[in-house]
């Protein structure tokens, strides 16, 4: 079975370093993302990703929701050491996980750069993030750091996980609607 992910978050989150490593194993030099970056990763229990990588400055933002259908998955990425951007990207995420087209898709935010001082927990971005108004999906935080490569391959399984089961039970009830 393959997946669709995308891939989204503010600009030097590490969104491109985390595809890159997790398609590479090892860490790349990047450049500011202009348009996308697509890559099919595989899980260590075999499920084939494909990871849309999209550039997260402002002006291109916009261009998110051009990237949302068929969506079966949600990778948000903080730069959890930046903590004056916290709001905006709380802003950002809820603007996409609003859109009709991502309604029960599930999401997995990388609170990336924990290898860095004063750098947000988990705790404190299920807060800042505003993830307990989120109801219509499953969602997870996962601390990761792309240098260190700590937490990124936890991360992408527990992904498979929620996609996985968002697809089953999405599949079980149009086969229950259909019956009626």
């Amino acid at each position: 079975m393959e997946y669709r992910i995308l891939m989204l978050g503010l600009d030097e989150s590490g969104k491109t370093s985390i595809l890159y490593k997790l398609k590479l194993n090892e860490n790349i030099s990047t450049i500011p993302t202009i348009g996308f970056n697509v890559e099919n990763i595989k899980t260590k229990n075999g499920v084939s990703l494909t990871v849309w990588d999209v550039g997260g400055q402002d002006k291109l933002r916009n261009l998110w929701t051009h990237y949302l259908q068929n969506t079966d998955g949600l990778i948000y990425v903080v730069d959890s050491a930046h903590r004056q951007s916290i709001h905006v990207s709380a802003r950002e995420l809820h603007n996409i996980c609003d859109k009709e087209e991502m309604r029960g898709v599930p999401l997995l935010v990388m609170a990336n750069k924990q290898d860095l001082p004063d750098q947000m927990n988990e705790a404190e971005l299920v807060s800042a993030l505003n993830l307990g108004k989120m109801n219509d999906r499953k969602w997870k935080v996962r601390g990761t750091s792309v240098i260190t490569g700590d937490g990124l391959s936890e991360a992408i399984e527990m992904l498979a996980s929620l996609v996985i089961e968002h697809r089953a039970g999405a599949t079980s009830n149009s086969n229950a609607e259909r019956d009626l």
